[in-house]
């Protein structure tokens, strides 16, 4: 692709003009609007779904098959959602940080799930779940409710780039209780307390405290899905539906009615485009910057090992001339052995057995 058409590209989308060289060009470009495999259709990536797309009632289905089929990998019921929740709230000063969140959502038992997505790499991304989720409990509950009102919250990060080599597309982090004793053991509290009903209150930590997992992207390498997770893996990467699926048809076709990128309004697709092109950009500018400091560092330690051993060197020089001083030989005699060295010259040999002598003169002053 060329820089002049490039160039119109941007002016098209409302972009600001930056250089990029041709290969940097050709991948932004290819990546605003990916080729499907044969026989698929295109959609618009999930990440822009969650941001823009699906936000009304008729949409659930989507977002409760994707989080479904996380829940229910490790054994977890489906959930059906009961409403979508505001992204941002901010109970205190107008200076204290809001919890910011591309999606909230709150099932008809009252949980929770946060969804967040990072393109760019964030090695705080554990910390910023951290803090959403922290915010989310404490946000829930207003003043004077009972602490055992809170429901369990869910925060699912989906991850375009690996956070760590050793680690599989999908991640669990969750907090146990157990015994000293017995590590194996899950502690359920028995409370000495009494429901609406009479029944015993029993109270499992793990469906208080909250539930974390971590999707990377570019870790799901099957080309061909096997179960229900595996096909929202595939779409998350691709950005189509596979050929053989395990969804149901009634969310499948939602997905394709709703997500399909050749189905949306003009205005859509380029605004579509505008946010793949920011998001590239983004990734560019990220590379230069990481690029641009590998050489300023190897630079950085380049000159600070030259001085270092120039240091060595000269102290190295020294301890040899003053060596000669401390023998007895005088200046003449002290050139010949070192005139023949190429790494001394007369003028340095000179001021070398002047700060030789003046080092003795002071050490004999001291002793006297």
């Amino acid at each position: 692709m060329s820089s002049v058409f490039f160039a119109c590209k941007q002016q098209e989308l409302r972009m600001d003009p930056e250089y990029y060289s041709s290969d940097e060009e050709d991948r932004i470009y290819n990546s605003m609007v990916p080729v499907p495999p044969a026989g698929t259709k295109p959609l618009v990536s999930f990440d822009y779904a969650i941001k823009h797309l699906l936000r009304s009632k008729s949409d659930y289905e989507i977002l409760e098959s994707f989080i479904s089929s996380i829940l229910t990998h490790y054994g977890g019921p489906e959930i059906e959602i009961l409403e979508l929740l505001e992204s941002e709230t901010n109970k205190g000063s107008k200076k204290e940080k809001g919890s910011l969140v591309d999606m909230l959502v709150k099932d008809k038992k009252g949980n929770k799930y946060i969804v967040e997505i990072e393109r760019n790499i964030k090695r705080s991304f554990f910390h910023k779940a951290l803090y959403t989720t922290s915010r989310t409990i404490v946000d829930s509950l207003a003043a004077g409710m009972d602490y055992s009102t809170i429901k369990k919250v869910y925060h699912i990060n989906l991850l375009y780039f690996t956070p760590d080599k050793n680690m599989s597309s999908l991640c669990r982090g969750k907090t146990i209780y157990h015994d000293i004793n017995n590590e194996e053991i899950d502690i359920v509290l028995e409370l000495d307390e009494r429901d609406r009903n009479g029944n015993k209150i029993v109270v499992h930590a793990s469906n208080v405290t909250p539930d974390y997992f971590i999707i990377s992207i570019p870790e799901f390498e099957k080309s061909e899905s096997t179960s229900v997770l595996e096909d929202w893996f595939y779409i998350l990467k691709n950005d189509t539906v596979p050929e053989i699926e395990h969804l149901p048809q009634s969310c499948i076709k939602k997905i394709e009615n709703k997500l399909t990128y050749l189905k949306l309004p003009e205005e859509k697709k380029n605004a579509y485009q505008r946010y793949i092109l920011r998001q590239t950009e983004k990734q560019i500018d990220i590379n230069r910057a990481r690029r641009e400091g590998k050489e300023e560092g190897i630079k950085e330690g380049e000159e600070k090992a030259k001085k270092e051993f120039d240091q060595k060197n000269q102290e190295r020089k020294r301890r040899k001339i003053s060596n000669r001083v401390a023998d007895g030989l005088g200046p003449d005699d002290i050139k010949k052995i070192f005139c023949d060295d190429s790494d001394y010259d007369e003028a340095e040999i000179d001021k070398m057995i002047k700060e030789a002598k003046n080092s003795r003169s002071r050490a004999t002053r001291s002793h006297g």
